[in-house]
């Protein structure tokens, strides 16, 4: 019978959390996972925690899967990065145990150190962590017996033991202690707990009985108790009262650590903000420079309008009013043009090249001030041809709102010349000034 695919067994875990098609996927991987995370570290022990944290990570995200992931590529990617964020937090461990080990770490001198902050810093831990320190190194529990006490064998107990005293000594190190584990665990088991005074423990119970008899009746007849029985009275609610007041100050701890998180939360709420506000900015500023854009654009196709309706009145000009003269006639009948008839030309080639200038700034959305060039206006030429002056003129361009120019003399656009004197033959038909 054909053993069932990968995708299979994820399938029936994910929707039945079947143990036993995952329990197939862990030996069918195990020993891949388990390889990869060996060549990766060096001890052995730590090996066997990635792949278990690697195949935790698998049940998690098993749903996420697509079902054409390849899952052994997926568990060496995830086994690579286990590894490399267990080695981080090696590197980290063995960095504070240095540091520490210059420091006086004896149980005394490190108990005055934690002392302070000891009551505050176990509050607050999670309930799981708590309860493990106590029973750990207050009650000076075995593992079996704290793993018995929190419903988990003695391995995890050790585990979670170890997790809650690395959580600890973050604490401890962010309010200026750097102690080792090993220092803060025997600290904390030498001097947690000590030795109280001989009959308190009478006492509290004591008031502890009274204060859970007392009635309303027996609260009204008080004031008929004579004097003599006033003192035991009043030691009794002294008593009761410190219960009290230890069970509030643990409230107000609770309250402080509740306080400190709402802080941070108001903290990060502000950071958030402070981004939204800056890309509203950047998107206004952003919304304002395409509207600036888009009025630059029409005044450009008013531009190229004006520039065809001009194109037009030349050409017109040239066929019915161009100036002859002797010296053009004896050119036309040699096949020669003349000098009249090359400057228009080139004056004609200028306008295409106006056109094209301002075509290819409309149609690349560019600024008008900036400076193109001969390649760029090809595609926008007549029949994608570059004109040639036929004088030999050399064409020079800037920018899209300044004229080309022509390195022959006379050979410009009359907004150019509209300052130099007509040649002679020309007054009798000027060329109109581009409005």
């Amino acid at each position: 019978m054909q053993s069932p695919s990968d995708a299979e067994l994820l399938a029936e875990w994910t929707a039945r959390r079947s143990e036993a098609a995952f329990a197939r996927l862990v030996e069918r991987y195990v020993a891949l996972v388990h390889s990869a995370a060996r060549r990766q570290v060096s001890d052995p022990h730590l090996a066997e925690e990635i792949t278990q944290a690697v195949f935790i990570l698998l049940a998690r995200k098993a749903g996420s899967l697509a079902r054409q992931t390849v899952l052994a590529g997926w568990l060496c990617r995830t086994a690579h990065f286990a590894a490399r964020d267990a080695l981080k937090a090696e590197r980290r461990r063995l960095h504070r145990e240095q540091l520490a080990a210059h420091m006086d770490t004896t149980p005394d001198a490190a108990w005055q150190q934690l002392a302070p902050l000891l009551d505050e810093a176990v509050a607050q831990l999670r309930e799981a962590d708590r309860n493990a320190i106590v029973l750990r190194y207050y009650e000076q529990q075995s593992l079996d017996e704290v793993g018995a006490a929190l419903g988990i064998g003695a391995d995890a107990a050790q585990k979670r033991v170890a997790r809650a005293l690395d959580k600890l000594r973050d604490i401890f190190t962010k309010r200026g202690v750097t102690l080792t584990g090993a220092a803060i665990a025997g600290a904390v088991s030498a001097n947690a707990v000590q030795a109280v005074p001989m009959g308190l423990a009478a006492k509290i119970s004591a008031a502890a009985l009274l204060a859970g008899t007392i009635t309303t009746t027996t609260i009204a007849t008080m004031n008929w108790l004579n004097a003599k029985a006033i003192p035991a009275v009043l030691a009794s609610a002294l008593a009761a009262g410190t219960i009290t007041y230890l069970v509030q100050q643990g409230e107000v701890n609770h309250l402080r650590s509740e306080n400190q998180n709402l802080l941070t939360t108001q903290e990060r709420i502000a950071g958030e903000r402070e981004t939204a506000l800056s890309t509203a900015n950047a998107n206004r500023e952003e919304l304002e420079r395409l509207r600036k854009n888009q009025s630059e654009l029409l005044r450009l196709r008013s531009e190229v309008g004006m520039l065809r309706r001009e194109t037009g009145a030349v050409d017109r000009l040239r066929e019915q009013n161009h100036p002859r003269t002797t010296s053009s006639v004896v050119a036309k009948s040699q096949g020669v043009p003349s000098q009249n008839e090359e400057r228009y030309a080139c004056i004609n080639n200028l306008r295409r090249i106006n056109g094209a200038m301002l075509q290819c700034a409309l149609e690349n959305r560019l600024a008008i001030t900036n400076v193109l060039t001969l390649e760029q206006i090809l595609p926008y030429c007549p029949e994608q041809q570059l004109p040639r002056c036929p004088s030999g003129g050399t064409y020079t361009l800037t920018s899209a709102d300044a004229d080309p120019t022509c390195s022959i003399p006379g050979h410009a656009l009359p907004r150019a010349i509209s300052d130099e004197q007509p040649e002679r033959g020309q007054e009798a038909n000027p060329v109109p000034k581009r409005r």
